[in-house]
């Protein structure tokens, strides 16, 4: 394409270009955003964003059996065995996996719906002991995402709590006694550092995007059609001008 014609074209017909870029960057805006005109004016996203908060749940036993460096009875009134007592405690790693797979289901979620909608997308897993290590801690670390920060950490925290509520109402009712239950404790709430949320699903400016180019495109052509439609006069050259003598001279010969 020559370069300048094409500059030409632009130029003559320069309101209409114009004009097409302000009405391709309103389209693509409006295409991002919505602008509510009813009562006070706003402006909001027309997509939302995806944010995923995680919490920690430790899967452990009444006291702190963790801070004795020695297995067995956590004081002399305790008579449990010793053999028992290290039992217990290797089985904590596989409750937290199970327990990570009661967190989507029906029971947990009958008891978080108590607190709200499920407005989300929850997993759960126990957390791996290292890169190159097979075995796994007892630890439950359950996943929830939102539209906000503030959406995803709510939920995760509810469904932590569901999950420890189910399971205190299951050994209450199975009557199981307390020196020997299974606890449940918080470890990290979601939102509280900003290092258990992420943003999974930044907002798409794909669309916008290209709106502003069919757009663009649409008046650059429409331009050029106009031009073929109405073209300039094109200025006479020397070879007309040589035409135009040969035919007088062959007149006045005649």
């Amino acid at each position: 394409m020559d370069l300048q014609l094409a500059s030409r074209v632009l130029w003559r017909f320069k309101w209409l270009v114009i004009g097409g870029m302000i009405l391709g960057v309103v389209l693509a805006v409006l295409s991002f955003v919505r602008v509510d005109v009813n009562g006070h004016p706003a402006i909001s996203y027309r997509k939302h964003e995806t944010w995923a908060a995680t919490s920690r749940v430790l899967v452990a036993q009444p006291g702190f059996r963790l801070g004795n460096s020695l297995t067995g009875p956590a004081t002399p009134a305790d008579t449990t065995d010793a053999a028992t007592q290290a039992a217990a405690e290797a089985r904590l790693p596989s409750l937290a996996t199970l327990y990570a797979t009661f967190v989507t289901g029906d029971a947990v979620n009958q008891i978080l719906k108590r607190s709200g909608p499920i407005k989300g997308k929850i997993t759960a897993a126990s957390i791996p002991g290292g890169p190159s290590n097979s075995q796994v801690l007892p630890i439950v670390s359950i996943t929830a995402t939102g539209t906000s920060p503030t959406a995803a950490a709510s939920l995760s925290n509810r469904a932590a709590a569901a999950l420890a509520t189910w399971v205190d109402s299951q050994q209450a009712a199975n009557g199981v006694p307390r020196n020997s239950r299974i606890l449940l404790r918080g470890l990290n709430r979601a939102g509280e550092d900003p290092n258990t949320l992420e943003l999974i699903g930044p907002r798409s400016k794909t669309l916008p995007v290209v709106v502003f180019l069919a757009v663009a495109f649409a008046a650059i052509g429409l331009a050029f059609l106009l031009e073929n439609l109405r073209p300039r006069r094109r200025a006479p050259s020397l070879r007309d001008d040589a035409a135009h003598e040969n035919a007088d001279l062959v007149k006045a010969v005649s």
